[in-house]
């Protein structure tokens, strides 16, 4: 009885406080589903339900605090922390949105983490105080669309010096420093860096230095840690990364739902009688083949994921008509293009013509909805209108390595050599440790992986990638997909 009753009053206070708040889904989160699952209504839950009670108190008055609850199999430590630069209320504000999240999105499981832009949530069946763990990590990124590279580029060394500076400040002070530094006229940087209280000093330093390998020039990026956080953002472009907003809806807004639902209801009896009185003997009974009930799906997942939606006649605008063909894979023709808008931003689009396209298509928006990070090329958008199936990409202007590996004019030297190494290993080291769940390329090869004007290296063509569960290692499909030649020894000595 006491369980239920523990139960129920967070749960009450919760739904309480969303009212205010909002339902607000984090940046990232990650369940250790290698962790021992508890039983709903059992005496882990109760710990847990306690603790995150408990932990929502203290956000009231401070920016971190750590709880044990519980012992043995059934103990529970959680914590929390926030960012410096907000107050208390915020603080409040974002724990209340993770208490709420985090037992749902790791329902079941003894151990998880989730990060919102203000504030980290963890609990675990394990101490987690004090240590300085570099895994799960989460890079952020948001690419700005009118500060380009070579615009950058001179500032790359003040950009360093600016956020190792900030590094050491953290370490040998109180485990937090900012700063805003101006680059030129009308464009400045802001850096943030900011460790647990219980990893102050070297920890601290090891944990940013972390977090400063993953960072990317190039974008407003925050990098997440169980225990610190970095984040620094180019101003003098639109800011990408915004707060959590505040849902208020007006009443046009709600009026505008309510009608749209009434029409949405009004279609669907109108095909239920059209479906159910039409003789069929006219043959209007039409048969979808597989092909075209496959281009619907990531119609949806592209708007869950954010994803900008191009129509066909965009995309021969941005393309000057396909005039300018960068290269031709096994699923379509790729073009050199540049969006219409005030950016001017230079992008590749790549348009699907086999059969087999709108699967590539549906895994490609599947797959760059749950991935970002700065060796993985990123997707700007998608263009499905009829039968016309394209994905734009950001542009990687050294185009890809296999070109540059064969090009007698241009020779890589080691250096150069060895970071590409390195790009290609973090971008694959994010897809298997990173992502939750784990995603395995399946094609990497040198024509798959792309380069900008500085040889920074990003892995790319996801279309045949797949999603496992964790335990994915013993589940791989026994099917045998990639291109000869780049497949593992063991893979084609068991097919044969």
């Amino acid at each position: 009885m006491n369980i239920l009753l523990q139960t129920l009053w967070l749960t009450t206070t919760i739904l309480i406080r969303q009212l205010v708040y909002g339902d607000y889904d984090p940046l990232s989160y990650n369940c250790a589903e290698s962790s021992y699952s508890y039983s709903l209504g059992g005496k882990f839950q109760a710990n847990l339900n306690n603790t995150l009670s408990r932990l929502l108190d203290k956000a009231s008055t401070s920016s971190f605090a750590n709880i044990t609850n519980g012992t043995g199999i059934d103990q529970v430590y959680g914590l929390y922390y926030c960012t410096r630069n907000i107050d208390h209320q915020a603080c409040h504000s974002c724990v209340q949105a993770g208490a709420h999240k985090i037992v749902q999105l790791c329902k079941s499981l003894k151990e998880g983490i989730l990060w919102y832009q203000d504030c980290t949530l963890r609990y675990a069946n394990r101490s987690i105080f004090s240590l300085e763990e570099e895994t799960p990590v989460y890079p952020y990124y948001n690419y700005t669309s009118n500060v380009s590279s070579y615009i950058l580029d001179p500032y790359r060394d003040k950009f360093e010096i600016t956020m190792e500076g900030l590094v050491n400040q953290a370490s040998n002070d109180e485990g937090f420093a900012t700063t805003l530094v101006n680059l030129s006229s009308g464009m400045s940087l802001r850096g943030f860096v900011q460790c647990t209280p219980d990893i102050l000093g070297a920890p601290c330093y090891r944990c940013l230095s972390t977090a400063l390998r993953l960072i990317d020039l190039w974008a407003n990026t925050i990098v997440f840690l169980p225990s610190c956080l970095l984040r620094f953002d180019i101003y003098g472009s639109p800011s990408p990364i915004n707060p959590i907003p505040q849902r208020h809806l007006s009443v046009g807004y709600i009026v505008l739902i309510s009608l749209l639902s009434v029409i949405a209801v009004s279609f669907l009896l109108g095909g239920f009688w059209f479906w159910k009185c039409r003789p069929t003997s006219q043959g209007l009974l039409i048969k979808v083949t597989q092909a075209e009930a496959s281009i619907q799906e990531p119609t949806e997942r592209g708007r869950v994921h954010g994803l900008a939606r191009f129509t066909y006649s965009q995309v021969e605008e941005m393309t000057n008509w396909f005039t300018r063909k960068l290269g031709e894979g096994g699923y379509g023709i790729v073009y050199y293009g540049c969006l219409s808008d005030a950016s001017s931003r230079e992008v590749a689009v790549k348009v699907l013509s086999k059969n087999d396209a709108p699967k590539q298509f549906s895994t490609e928006i599947d797959v760059f909805g749950r991935i970002s990070h700065k060796n993985l090329v990123s997707l700007v958008g998608y263009c499905e209108e009829g039968t016309h199936l394209a994905l734009i990409y950001e542009y990687m202007a050294r185009g890809d390595l296999k070109v540059l590996l064969t090009d007698q004019t241009d020779s890589l030297c080691w250096k150069n050599r060895l970071y590409i190494l390195i790009d290609i290993s973090q971008g694959l080291d994010y897809l298997h440790n990173g992502c939750s769940p784990p995603i395995v390329h399946r094609d990497v090869k040198a024509a798959n992986i792309l380069l900008n004007q500085h040889l920074h290296a990003k892995v790319s063509d996801f279309g045949i990638s797949k999603i496992f569960p964790s335990e994915y290692v013993s589940n791989l499909s026994t099917r045998v997909v990639g291109t000869p030649g780049y497949l593992d020894p063991q893979t084609v000595e068991r097919e044969k």
